[in-house]
């Protein structure tokens, strides 16, 4: 049987509520304190006895097998309401537990100026003016966290159409081999300068396209840059040079054959 969390309907945030002389709640304070939730300790023990129930369960219905005189019938139904009494009764008792882990235990004083050592010698309370410089520090580094999603955002568009651009560019030059071999294979000598340079162009941008991508995945530029500098946009120039070489020397291709 698995674990189960607790199904209490306890909700450990209420007790007790925020003291004046804190700036946070005491389950926020014990938690800074212990190195864990409160409540989370909690769960751990439900869910313990809840896993020694079960394997008493277990091992009850093993007996019980164990009879050759006893049918399953005669039992499973019996032992399935057992069961569920039993997860009932565990429930009401570890609710009160819980209860009194919070209201006693785990009760800090109302309103005593209670301090961790670590936070001795140190002013926590904020003026206005702090309160409006945070606001401020905040809405800068939300603007310069959208400025980077937006230029992720071209850049992304930008691998995406070198990525279309490379595979018309590995097609095509594909289907200039395939007649630069069949030039070949029917003994079609010279081959035409114009297809040679054409394939010797095409794989040269396919090349100069995958360092280029392969550079921009090492370095972490999508993670790393909230605007195009210059390496960048060195980069950038020179694949779309290339492109535009390419371009215009396969439109010279098309118009001398």
């Amino acid at each position: 049987m698995a674990l189960r969390e607790s199904n209490s309907g306890f909700n450990p945030n209420t007790y007790p509520r925020r003291s004046t002389s804190r700036i946070y709640n005491d389950m926020e304070f014990l938690a800074e304190h212990f190195g864990f939730l409160p409540v989370e300790m909690l769960d751990e023990l439900y869910n313990g006895y809840n896993m020694v129930c079960y394997r008493f369960i277990d091992a009850l219905e093993d007996f019980l097998k164990s009879y050759s005189t006893l049918k399953s019938l005669d039992y499973e139904e019996n032992l399935k309401e057992f069961e569920i009494n039993v997860e009932k009764t565990l429930d009401k008792y570890f609710n009160i537990f819980q209860k009194y882990v919070f209201d006693h235990i785990l009760r800090l004083p109302r309103n005593k100026p209670l301090q961790l050592d670590h936070y001795q010698g140190l002013d926590l309370m904020c003026t206005d003016e702090q309160e409006d410089l945070v606001d401020q520090e905040l809405a800068k580094a939300r603007r310069s966290l959208m400025s980077q999603k937006a230029f992720r955002h071209i850049l992304r568009n930008k691998l995406t159409k070198l990525d279309q651009e490379m595979a018309m560019a590995s097609v095509k030059e594909q289907l200039i081999l395939s007649w630069l071999q069949i030039a070949r294979d029917n003994n079609v000598y010279p081959v035409h300068d114009s297809a040679r340079f054409v394939a010797e162009q095409a794989e040269r941008l396919r090349k100069t396209i995958l360092e280029v991508i392969q550079r921009i995945r090492e370095t972490g530029a999508f993670e790393k840059l909230t605007s195009p500098d210059e390496r960048t946009q060195h980069i950038l120039n020179t694949v779309q040079l290339q492109l535009n070489a390419y371009r215009h020397n396969h439109h010279l291709n098309i118009q001398g054959q």
